[in-house]
């Protein structure tokens, strides 16, 4: 009898942590982002997105040219892709940074691994081709690179660039659990996951970049970082393999789950700017 109860109390104990944890990770990450930097001709835009009102900064001049989107990782804002918008706008390309649902200054009650996101990657695209960019590409990390890959054949984008996305939520689940837990990583996994059809409507199997990758038709950049147990490059090279596009894979040598402009600077400005000037040059 004795035992029965102490495994009673240990199951809704557990249950009841998991459940405290999982609200934990989808809760949103709003805070002001403040002015756009001084340095750049940057101008604050709101934009309606499927979850509320999006909010971003709008870089350099648009109307007729080359545009990137940049989308950052979960917990971040515009303000992580600046280096990133920087370089682009030096390089002649029109940018959008945005907050992605449930970050920054954008609207959203959750936070849903990129599942929710897809539509901001979409809305994005959409805004850039209504203010008059001649081609788009899109530039996400982590979350806002899952969210593009998710976004599959709704994403009318002309070149895409991936940096650091898992293959599959239930795959980073394991590894950040794994890491974290030890052996009982895979139960909690389970436990976690199972909470997101009452709390987002969706089922893990809805958050599986490697699963969309094949509808997205422009041309893919997939880098990931030689140390990163997050989003490990077995993963890259699988979304890589699983791509139908023309497809590129880097791993960058000793990086971990870091900003791989950061860490690689010119070489990395120098594999981004070839890979966007070779797909987002002006029609003929």
């Amino acid at each position: 009898m004795r035992l029965g109860l102490v495994v009673l109390a240990a199951a809704v104990g557990v249950a009841t942590g998991s459940w405290v944890l999982g609200g934990q990770m989808i809760q949103t990450h709003h805070r002001p982002v403040g002015p756009a930097p001084s340095d750049l001709p940057a101008e604050a835009v709101t934009m309606s997105g499927v979850w509320g009102d999006l909010s971003g900064w709008r870089i350099g001049d648009v109307d007729g040219r080359s545009c990137v989107l940049l989308l950052h990782g979960i917990g971040g804002d515009r303000r992580d892709m600046l280096s990133r918008g920087r370089m682009l706008y030096e390089a002649g390309y029109g940018v959008l940074a945005l907050d992605q649902q449930g970050h920054g200054e954008s609207d959203g009650a959750a936070v849903a691994f990129g599942a929710r996101a897809r539509w901001d990657a979409v809305t994005g695209v959409t805004a850039l081709r209504g203010w008059g960019c001649s081609r788009v590409g899109v530039l996400g990390v982590s979350m806002g690179g899952a969210a593009a890959l998710l976004a599959g054949e709704e994403l009318d984008a002309d070149a895409v660039i991936v940096e650091q996305v898992y293959a599959t939520l239930e795959e980073a689940a394991d590894a950040r659990l794994t890491q974290n837990v030890g052996v009982a990583g895979p139960l909690l996994r389970r436990l976690l996951l199972l909470q997101l059809g009452p709390r987002l409507g969706l089922a893990a199997t809805d958050v599986r970049p490697i699963e969309h990758i094949d509808a997205i038709h422009a041309p893919i950049l997939v880098m990931a970082g030689e140390r990163d147990w997050r989003a490990p490059p077995e993963a890259a090279q699988r979304l890589a393999e699983a791509a139908t596009s023309p497809t590129e894979l880097w791993i960058v040598p000793e990086a971990g789950h870091e900003s791989l402009h950061h860490r690689q600077g010119a070489a990395y400005e120098e594999r981004v700017l070839r890979f966007l000037g070779k797909w987002l040059a002006p029609r003929t």
